[in-house]
């Protein structure tokens, strides 16, 4: 087999590569024969139809076969021989199968950069430290009561604290070629707390201002600015004019801090203290992941200020499609339409800058994983595994689960490698800590 490399650009590599003809005809030979055994064809026998009549009818899409089997060990073989890293999947042209002639064919790639990680010993963090104070577990009581409110409809006029079920429309002024319509702009059925911040920032104060007041059947106008860098194009520093109809007002009605309610959120023991004692182990949990985001963020501005890297066109692509498979998702938890969500309503300009940065990111830490040959720690990877099913009812089935699908267990893993990145390099890093609060911390 030849191989020949051709650099395209920093990153981009064109292999071509050669497999003779005499190491390819006797397997297109033998291919053949294996489909002149059971070949049918009318006035022959099955195994009976002559070599060359086989040949004439099924020898190019043999040896199309034959070549297509031979490209991935190729390829591999190739990417080792030239000592290459290939950064996602390469586009692939045949250049020569005719018979008699060797197979020829270039694949076309990019590949990971080459670097060494800078700078670690520089990089400063400010380690936050909090405690969880009885105000700060009594306010998480008092949201957990919210968060189980229970709704009935009335019929009085809306305030502020109701839940109100909405259809509305939005246009923005028409002009030529535009009716005023966009994206997003209407919905049936949906529902706002009002004055409880649950709309977005942009109709949070014109929406309630217009809700507060209405009954149901009512029909209500509200205008909303959007701003500049608004992420739908058609109305960004545009004003939209909503109508709003009142489909029904709710009024809620927290339930009582006392054991019945511990019993509902699934403690039959223990009651009210059992329920504060749980909720703040849950808390601390979350204390301690804010933490860690906030130090792991540091780290993270630290080592790309640090780090110049050439990123890699073809992993910031995939990326961005792993990015907009996530929004599609998250559209559709909050009711907006299924699986079948254009691409479009999520454009590639939506999450290049943060592709982007999470693969330049990913590089670096890929790079630190290989200089200082880490692999994951086992105890670690049991722990966080704990950590993941404790929540559920039955544990030992989830981990079951998770230790039976190798991906799974993949995801965990590099989860734990990343926060022993993150460990070394708080190490060498300048770190000092900084006191603040729970709410401040995770955002309470």
């Amino acid at each position: 087999m030849k191989v020949a490399v051709e650099n395209t650009s920093t990153l981009g590599r064109k292999l071509t590569v050669s497999i003779p003809a005499a190491d390819l005809e006797p397997k297109v030979a033998e291919r053949l024969k294996e489909v002149s055994r059971t070949v049918r064809l009318p006035g022959f026998r099955p195994g009976k139809v002559p070599a060359s009549l086989v040949k004439n009818r099924f020898g190019a899409s043999v040896r199309a076969e034959v070549c297509e089997k031979e490209l991935q060990p190729s390829y591999q073989a190739a990417l080792e021989q030239e000592n290459l890293r290939p950064a996602g999947m390469p586009e692939i042209e045949p250049v020569s199968m005719e018979e008699g002639k060797d197979f020829e064919y270039t694949a076309t790639f990019e590949i990971y950069p080459e670097f060494d990680v800078k700078g670690v010993d520089k990089i400063k963090v400010e380690r936050p430290t909090a405690e969880i104070g009885d105000a700060d577990l009594e306010d998480m009581l008092a949201k957990l009561q919210q968060q189980h409110t229970e709704w009935k409809e009335v019929e009085r006029e809306a305030q502020a604290g109701d839940r109100v079920k909405v259809d509305f429309e939005g246009k923005t002024r028409k002009s030529e070629g535009n009716d005023g319509t966009f994206p997003g702009n209407t919905a049936q059925g949906a529902q706002f707390l009002i004055g409880k911040g649950s709309m977005p920032d942009e109709f949070e104060e014109s929406f309630t201002e217009a809700l507060i007041g209405a009954k149901a059947g009512d029909e209500v106008k509200a205008k909303v600015k959007f701003p500049k860098d608004y992420r739908t194009e058609e109305v960004a520093n545009k004003t939209a004019t909503y109508t709003i109809t009142v489909q029904a007002v709710e009024e809620g009605v927290e339930p009582a801090l006392d054991d019945d309610f511990a019993k509902k959120l699934g403690l039959e023991e223990g009651g009210v203290e059992k329920l504060r004692e749980e909720l703040k182990n849950n808390m601390q949990s979350e204390l301690d992941a804010a933490i860690s985001n906030k130090v792991k963020e540091q780290v993270i501005d630290g080592l790309i200020a640090a780090n110049e890297v050439e990123v890699p066109n073809a992993l910031v692509t995939q990326e961005i499609s792993r990015l907009r498979e996530e929004a599609k998702q998250r559209a559709m938890q909050y009711g907006a339409g299924d699986n079948n969500l254009p691409d479009d309503i999520f454009p590639d300009e939506m999450f290049a800058e943060q592709a982007r940065q999470r693969v330049h990111v990913g590089l670096i830490f890929g790079e630190l994983i290989r200089e200082n040959d880490m692999k994951a720690d086992e105890d670690k990877v049991e722990a966080a595994l704990d950590r993941m099913t404790a929540q559920y009812g039955q544990a030992d089935a989830f981990k079951q689960y998770y230790r039976s699908n190798p991906q799974a267990m993949a995801g965990i893993e590099s989860a734990v490698l990343e926060e022993q990145v993150v460990d070394m390099i708080l190490e060498k890093a300048k770190v000092t800590d900084k006191a603040t609060t729970f709410a401040e911390l995770t955002g309470a």
